[in-house]
């Protein structure tokens, strides 16, 4: 379950609702690493055909500026989801997400769904239960799984666990499916903050994602994209350290070293390999806004 380099960097992923395509076609002019093409919680059960069309229509438009793009499928066990699997076989996206996932009988289902790669959404307390048996199961089965993303909402409604600020009440699920998605090299996604008018609460909560270790947070706001994005990319103190372990590393007297000192501090073999990913963030996260 190795990750490719388009999915190094996913700080903020939008979701759009697929009915939405005044707003699917403004994506390109936003500075989010990912799109969620939503079929599903956010289109009514009479507006899914005219979802499908306009999802449709913005893959067939011209500017098309997101670096990745997952499309939500409607759960396994909808009606919708025979006519989602029709589409999503020629759908050029770069992943699906998958929602409602709970036990092994629900990879096998989506094994049989697609080959395509997905990201499997982290929404009930009965995945959060089995969330590690289901993660080897889904290797055992060689399913093309990139991630994960945290549905906080429905977790919260499933778990009767209420929203209060700084999420303490929440933290042991969160921490769970960040330790678990690390252990299996996968990207993890943290859930979205719903009041998007309150920037430094949104800020807040991306820190407190930061920390745990996760990769990235949805948004449903273009103006969260900006503060998320900042929050998941290293500052210039955290780059210039970085640079400087690299650069010693590479001094012909280091090379063969596992230990040196840099700056007062014992830097190991490890935090050179550290040091290396920090700035390859900086450089995507830089390519991507066309700078050099």
């Amino acid at each position: 379950m190795q990750n490719d380099d388009a999915t190094l960097l996913l700080r903020s992923v939008l979701y759009v609702p697929a009915i939405k395509e005044k707003a699917l076609l403004k994506v390109a002019q936003l500075s989010c690493d990912a799109i969620i093409i939503d079929l599903e919680d956010s289109v009514s059960p009479q507006e899914k055909k005219a979802a499908r069309e306009c999802a449709w229509k913005f893959a067939n438009a011209s500017s098309l500026g997101v670096p990745y793009r997952i499309l939500r499928v409607n759960g396994l066990y909808t009606p919708d989801i025979q006519d989602d699997y029709d589409m999503m076989q020629n759908y050029p996206c770069d992943a699906i997400l998958v929602p409602k996932i709970n036990d092994k009988a629900d990879i096998d289902a989506l094994c049989k769904l697609s080959n395509k790669a997905v990201f499997l959404m982290v929404e009930t307390p009965q995945m959060i239960v089995n969330l590690q048996p289901l993660l080897d199961y889904a290797l055992h089965k060689k399913l093309p799984l990139k991630g994960l993303v945290v549905g906080t909402n429905d977790l919260s409604k499933d778990t009767e666990i209420p929203f209060v600020s700084g999420r303490a009440n929440m933290l042991y699920a969160l921490q769970k499916i960040a330790l678990c998605a690390k252990a299996y090299k996968l990207v993890v996604i943290d859930g979205v903050y719903a009041d998007f008018r309150d920037n430094e609460g949104c800020k807040q909560e991306a820190e407190q994602g930061y920390l745990m270790g996760y990769n990235g947070k949805t948004v449903i706001h273009p103006q969260q994209i900006p503060i998320v994005n900042t929050v998941f990319l290293p500052d210039a103190q955290q780059v210039a350290m970085a640079q400087d372990i690299i650069n010693a590393f590479s001094l012909p007297e280091n090379i063969h070293k596992n230990v040196i000192s840099i700056h007062g501090k014992m830097v190991e073999k490890l935090h050179y390999e550290m040091a290396q990913k920090t700035i390859e963030k900086v450089t995507l996260a830089k390519s991507r806004n066309g700078l050099s």
